[in-house]
């Protein structure tokens, strides 16, 4: 089986060029699909994390240790939202695009379902949600291993929950 690849080139501030290879597996059509306009970070996050496009149309990244959290933390832009664990050690996880309210709290779950056993738990909001950031969600359920399977990018390339 072939892998088609796209040759893309940014022009950066200081006029050098960066090009790169997108293989365009789901991950990368999905980006294609949903941010035309993509950037070199996005193609960053590509790398990082499980991936899932929510109900309303916005994409979570959920970080899988403690190194991926902290590189989905230094990408994340002021027009995302960063929401992070409270009192239990567990995934980062930032949210881009147009993030509803509930996206927003479906992305919560996905911290709650990806802390080590999946427990009910507080997570703090950061970002996107001037009125909410710095704010906490509380007694976040995760979903159901069903939705989350519906909602992931790429089901065959990440680890299940």
């Amino acid at each position: 089986m072939q892998t088609l690849t796209i040759k893309y080139c940014f022009i950066l501030s200081d006029n050098s060029k960066q090009v790169f290879n997108l293989h365009l597996d789901s991950q990368n059509l999905d980006l294609l699909e949903n941010t035309p306009d993509f950037s070199i970070n996005d193609v960053n996050l590509l790398k990082q994390g499980r991936h899932f496009r929510l109900p309303g149309g916005s994409k979570a990244v959920v970080g899988r240790n403690e190194r991926e959290n902290n590189l989905i933390e230094n990408l994340a832009l002021t027009e995302d939202l960063l929401l992070i664990p409270m009192d239990l050690p567990g995934p980062s996880v930032l949210c881009r695009g147009n993030i509803s309210h509930n996206d927003m709290y479906l992305a919560a779950g996905l911290v709650a379902a990806y802390t080590k056993g999946g427990t009910i738990m507080d997570v703090e909001i950061k970002g996107s949600f001037p009125h909410e950031n710095g704010h906490n969600i509380r007694d976040v359920k995760p979903p159901d291993k069903n939705t989350i399977s519906r909602w992931r990018i790429g089901n065959t390339h990440f680890n299940t929950p």
